[in-house]
């Protein structure tokens, strides 16, 4: 705050403070030079009080020093009052400082006077002047506010934060009295600074405004205003600040990887790293990234799958925090949905030796092509269940149940073979659970009391009817062999057991058992082995006699799908997830390579292709055999 400095004139009392002494007069001992009198106006002093010559402001007790400026002439005394009450009365040859203090606790707030009375030399060099007989006597009046008001109410002095582009702009009620020593700002940022610290510091009592361009972007932060006062420090309430970082963006690609940007920091000065991680739940990542370039804003995550449901972490960490700490900060999360770019379905199905699959639907079935992503053809048709669905093993016709009938077509061009009335549809309790076809015209329908139809395709006609029982379980599932003469079945996942059947007279008996929890069964795609694919283990037996042709342990886990052309399948491992999965030999059980997929269960495996029923697809490398 500055004030007109204010200057003030001595002046000489008339008689010049002379006096007279009794002595003996000898012309010899004096000069004869003449001596002009003194001028009837002193020197032009300057006194300052603390270094300044505005006006006192003062709310507490203020020790002062002075200094008075403007002569050479000798000081003789100085006389300090205030209010009638003596302060300091300093004398040239004492050896005191020039100092005082004023308590204003007795006095009311408002205008006062300090009164300054200064007597010095007046410098002409006389007898009167050497004696100290003669001097000039100048006197002051200081003018003095008490203001003893201190911010013992916080509520008046709150603090509001606004995020700019530049930073956070904190403004404040100022606190404009004669108490005011400072303004800090103190930031604190949980769970990284347990308290708050304070990041400037204000000398100026009408300053209301401060601006942190070193904040902790993307955090929850607390911001204070500290009032410091010779009766100490006030805090006012705090205002937190919950910074969100910008621009988000995120794009999916079919090979797995996605681009992700952001807007770039606007605080460089506090600037240390983007720190980049990504995962499909929020405990489990994938991939990370620490990019110390403040101008790139931008990574390529290599690991997204199938980009259904992948979570994306962005933190800006600042300098000289480690990634070790980065779990102390708040992060900002992108939650990624990859649009569909095929036909959403309830189950896909390979057509061996063809490139295209078939994707059903309750209304309509797709044939669909991996390669150009592209969807060739479609049927509209009424389907009771994805389950009553299935293609054969040598990809020339597929079956679907359209209660009461079951209809068979040629995958080539949709044409009708035939349909015809399930023989069972009006008994009790009847539904179908599985339906498969053979490579020479059959069909098998189990239903859900265990009793299995084998059908010729081509005339509807009923052939073979029994019931079925493992360990007196209904089997929910069966698959005919291509011949038609076999049938592998099981009661459902988990249970440990499959047994294989031949049909011999008639009659379909039982011609050898696996014990293992079984989770699929299928055939090759050259017909001659089936497969039971357990928990942890697979077994690929002669589809003849069901003797045992290899064997091999697998991590526990589940089977998901098969590719037979390429005999390949995907496992999916049970650690806690389905994120990743392992493409592995049919032959050998080697483990291929290791697939990031996502969150998808209900997949397709297709060549270098993984289809899933939301709509998604997943083209990956082909690994070396």
């Amino acid at each position: 705050m500055k004030i007109n400095n204010y200057l003030f004139r001595g002046f000489i009392i008339p008689a010049f403070l002379l006096s007279f002494f009794a002595c003996v007069y000898e012309p010899g001992e004096f000069s004869e030079t003449k001596i002009d009198p003194p001028s009837e106006t002193g020197d032009t002093l300057f006194v300052k009080l603390n270094n300044s010559m505005d006006v006192i402001y003062i709310g507490w007790v203020t020790n002062f020093t002075y200094q008075i400026t403007g002569t050479d002439n000798q000081i003789y005394s100085v006389e300090i009052t205030f209010e009638g009450q003596q302060l300091d009365h300093f004398i040239n040859e004492s050896g005191q400082t020039m100092s005082f203090t004023l308590n204003p606790a007795s006095y009311s707030d408002g205008y006062h006077e300090l009164h300054i009375s200064i007597i010095t030399a007046t410098g002409t060099g006389s007898i009167a002047d050497k004696v100290g007989a003669e001097g000039y006597i100048y006197e002051l009046s200081w003018p003095v506010v008490i203001d003893k008001k201190i911010p013992d109410n916080v509520n008046d002095y709150k603090i509001t934060a606004e995020r700019t582009e530049k930073g956070i702009r904190l403004n404040w009620t100022t606190f404009n009295h004669a108490n005011f020593q400072s303004y800090q700002i103190a930031r604190q940022t949980p769970p990284y600074e347990m308290e708050a610290v304070a990041i400037t510091t204000i000398y100026d009592p009408l300053t209301s405004s401060f601006l942190d361009t070193t904040f902790y972007e993307g955090q929850a932060l607390s911001y204070t205003l500290w009032i410091n006062t010779p009766a100490g420090k006030f805090v006012s309430n705090g205002i937190w600040v919950h910074d969100k970082l910008t621009g988000l963006k995120a794009e999916w690609h079919p090979d797995g990887t996605v681009d992700f940007s952001w807007d770039k920091t606007i605080c460089p000065a506090a600037f240390g790293n983007y720190y980049v991680y990504s995962g499909f739940d929020y405990s489990n990542f994938t991939e990370e990234y620490l990019i110390s370039d403040p101008e790139k804003n931008y990574v390529q995550l290599q690991k997204a799958g199938m980009g259904t449901d992948l979570h994306i972490f962005l933190k800006f960490l600042p300098k000289g925090m480690s990634k070790e700490q980065a779990n102390q900060f708040a992060y900002q999360e992108f939650r990624l949905m990859a649009p569909p770019i095929l036909p959403q379905h309830q189950k896909a199905f390979n057509v061996p030796r063809q490139d295209y699959l078939l994707l059903f639907t309750e209304k309509t079935i797709y044939k669909y092509d991996p390669v150009t992503m592209e969807t060739i053809s479609s049927l509209p048709v009424t389907i009771t269940s994805d389950w009553y669905a299935a293609v054969s093993n040598d990809g020339q016709y597929f079956v679907y149940y359209s209660k009461p009938k079951f209809v068979v077509r040629k995958t080539s061009d949709w044409s009708v073979v035939n349909e015809w009335e399930d023989v069972d549809a009006g008994e009790l309790n009847h539904f179908i659970t599985s339906c498969s076809l053979s490579d020479n015209g059959k069909l098998a329908a189990l239903d859900g009391n265990g009793k299995l139809n084998l059908y010729q395709i081509n005339t509807g006609e009923l052939l073979v009817s029994g019931n079925l029982k493992i360990d007196e379980l209904n089997p929910r599932k069966c698959i005919l062999s291509p011949d038609g003469t076999k049938i592998i079945a099981m009661v459902d996942y988990w249970y440990n057991k499959a047994v294989y059947y031949t049909l011999t007279n008639n009659r379909w008996n039982e011609t050898g058992q696996a014990t293992l929890p079984t989770t699929d069964i299928f055939y090759t795609a050259d017909g001659q082995q089936v497969v039971i694919a357990g928990y942890n283990q697979v077994q690929l037996r002669n589809v003849h006699d069901f003797s045992m042709v290899t064997s091999y342990t697998m991590q526990d886990g589940y089977f998901r799908t098969v590719d037979k052309d390429n005999g390949r399948f995907l496992w999916d491992p049970a650690t806690g997830n389905s994120y990743s999965n392992l493409l592995v030999n049919l032959k050998t059980g080697e483990a291929l390579t290791s697939i990031i997929v996502g969150q998808s269960y209900s997949k397709c495996l297709s060549g270098n292709h993984i289809i899933s029923a939301s709509g998604h697809q997943l083209n990956f490398p082909n690994p070396k055999e």
